[in-house]
């Protein structure tokens, strides 16, 4: 049991900082299974339910019997395995057993975790690879998009044919049209590769391990005008590959089921937003961690795993957003198609005055709002330089240490920007085809939503990755110039 404990993959370490280690002695080991709850296996180590890993009477007796057990009898190294990685046990353990005089000499308490078969088929991704190096990051985060994608291929495939009818019937704009369960379901794996695409295109453009971004932070040597032209022409250059597969799963899924193949493209291409969220969300959690252990005085190689999760974690979240962009665009595409229906507009015909008057509008508008939000940040963290050199200023001690910032007026700046600065560009996307539709007709509004529809996807897609693309080279110039010095 003990091979198969230290073999697991999922190990949470807690060690005591000691400037000598000598080699764990197999004798000096011991393990203490607790479980999850009542009725709860510890699947696969354990048949029967364990006890579960609960505070008993206000007190951890559970733990702190075997524990205690542990002290001063020759154990050095002790292995808690739960079924849920519980937050107050973790406080108690590290509270409990180290400092206050009490370590089991250079040993160190690890927490195993003991997962539950997950019912979401993406997340079962999330378990195949252990993270030793910070090479193997990313590598291991692509190869979870991967497996997901192909797992959700089989999975829409079992559905396809267990739970639709081999022919059904759809409307084509008025028009029936047949429609078999094996068409659906390419509509359905189309956009679910064409999402993983995305992803692949996202990665290779705003990842510090390939040469778009190494090639962004190598412009830095000649001045800021360089970097900002690299940076522009990554994000401009990253849309071309993206638009292309967005482009062919739309002409597949409409030439199969027409707009509801539209539909049910998007649905596939977000199908594995579970994993993408999941590799997503710990990249901010990442950088503030990061930020925390450099205002403790932590050691300094802590800041660089930190960074190096964080920098994979601006990767992913460039790569969530493509997903993110991808699936809207096929989504704003059905609705369009509904509004043209519902409207009785049988053609766009882009050699009408009204109509094309619209397109140029219409291709205008993200533009506008994107300007109106870049200012409302920009003036969010003027004001926030402002409040902070006020402080400095006027706060005696504060510099050195001896005083304590005013932190609730930087809160009020930032959720006031929040709130007030997004209500302008709301307005915008809200009253323009209200006050397009009315004035001027539907076939104007149908250019506004075109070209609207075509523009914000090209700036959305640009504009993202070069954002990754900036960060990310930051983040190659430390490693690089300042971190391997």
């Amino acid at each position: 049991m003990l091979k198969s404990i230290l073999g697991d993959p999922n190990v949470m370490t807690f060690q005591v900082p000691s400037f000598l280690r000598r080699k764990a002695n197999p004798k000096n080991v011991v393990s203490i299974i607790l479980g999850g709850g009542s009725g709860v296996q510890l699947f696969p180590l354990t048949k029967r339910a364990a006890t579960p890993a609960v505070p008993v009477g206000g007190c951890y007796r559970l733990i702190d019997i075997p524990m205690s057990n542990c002290i001063n009898s020759g154990i050095n190294k002790v292995f808690v395995l739960t079924q849920f990685n519980s937050a107050s046990l973790n406080r108690h353990i590290s509270r409990t057993y180290f400092g206050n005089g009490i370590n089991f000499g250079d040993g160190y308490v690890e927490e195993l975790i003991s997962h539950s078969f997950l019912s979401n088929i993406c997340l079962f991704a999330t378990d195949f690879f252990e993270i030793k190096l910070v090479k193997e990051i990313e590598p291991a985060l692509k190869k979870q998009l991967v497996i997901s994608t192909v797992l959700m291929t089989v999975g829409i495939a079992i559905v396809s044919w267990i739970a639709l009818p081999s022919t059904f019937t759809i409307f084509n704009f008025g028009e029936q049209k047949v429609v078999k369960n094996w068409q659906l379901f390419l509509c359905v794996s189309v956009g679910l590769w064409a999402g993983l695409i995305i992803g692949f295109v996202t990665e290779y453009y705003t990842s510090n391990a390939y040469s778009p971004v190494q090639d962004v932070a190598d412009s830095c040597r000649t001045g800021a005008a360089t970097n900002v032209i690299f940076g522009l022409a990554l994000g401009y250059k990253s849309v071309i590959i993206p638009i292309f597969a967005i482009a062919i799963s739309i002409f597949v899924s409409f030439s199969f089921a027409s707009m509801y193949g539209v539909v049910v493209d998007a649905l596939g291409m977000l199908s594995t937003i579970a994993t993408g969220l999941a590799i997503d969300a710990y990249g901010p959690i990442s950088d503030n961690a990061g930020g925390i252990a450099e205002m403790a005085g932590m050691s300094h190689r802590i800041r660089e795993r930190t960074d190096a999760l964080d920098a994979a974690g601006n990767t992913t979240a460039a790569i969530g957003k493509g997903f993110a962009i991808g699936s809207a665009a096929l989504v704003s595409l059905a609705l369009f198609g509904a509004f043209v229906s519902r409207a009785g507009v049988t053609t766009v015909d882009v050699l009408t005055p009204k109509v094309f008057i619209g397109l140029i509008v219409g291709a205008m508008l993200p533009y506008w709002f994107s300007a109106m939000t870049m200012k409302s940040v920009g003036s969010a963290a003027l004001k926030m330089v402002e409040e902070v050199r006020r402080q400095f200023n006027t706060i005696p001690g504060l510099m050195e240490g001896t005083a304590k910032p005013d932190y609730a007026t930087c809160v009020i700046i930032s959720t006031d920007a929040s709130i007030k600065e997004m209500i302008p560009p709301g307005a915008l996307v809200m009253l323009t085809p209200l006050i397009v539709g009315i004035f001027f007709g539907v076939e104007t509004l149908s250019g506004v939503l075109a070209g609207s529809l075509v523009s914000g996807v090209q700036i959305a897609i640009s504009a993202s990755n070069t954002g990754g693309a900036w960060d990310n080279a930051k983040k190659y110039i430390e490693v690089k110039y300042y971190f391997t010095k």
